[in-house]
């Protein structure tokens, strides 16, 4: 892959001259049975991140360089997606815990997520997910 004034280029391999082909979006390239086959890419960029978790303890942080409020993120379990109710509900337990370097310090529902830093979170059910919006 690689950018030129007109966007993304994405390579295809070498042409029948033995030059590298590309695809460049807007051009009228596209994927050969793109909508059968499966294999198209979506190259707009996330709007959050998810991270799945396992019960049990968990490290996880905002992947961002900013904060993240907790009342910002969300939990999701199957079809339902809360706030404070995934702690109340009893799928994740605060507080959660970052190591500083030199003690543990801990976040609670009001809170504020570090930027790039990682916390230990407890949760209590399978089949969750955390998702930080992006900033």
């Amino acid at each position: 892959m690689q950018l030129d004034g007109d966007g993304v280029q994405i390579s295809t391999g070498s042409d029948s001259s033995g030059g590298t082909s590309y695809l460049n979006p807007g051009s009228g390239s596209s994927f050969p049975n793109c909508a059968n086959s499966g294999c198209c890419w979506n190259l707009e960029e996330p709007k959050s991140h998810l991270s799945p978790l396992s019960a049990g303890w968990n490290l996880r942080g905002t992947p961002y360089p900013q904060t993240a409020a907790w009342s910002s993120v969300t939990v999701t379990r199957g079809a339902e997606t809360k706030n404070n109710g995934a702690i109340g509900d009893g799928w994740i337990k605060e507080p959660f815990y970052r190591w500083t370097g030199t003690r543990y310090d801990s976040l609670s529902s009001g809170g504020t997520f570090q930027p790039l830093a990682r916390y230990w979170m407890r949760v209590l059910v399978e089949g969750c997910a955390i998702v930080f919006p992006q900033p």
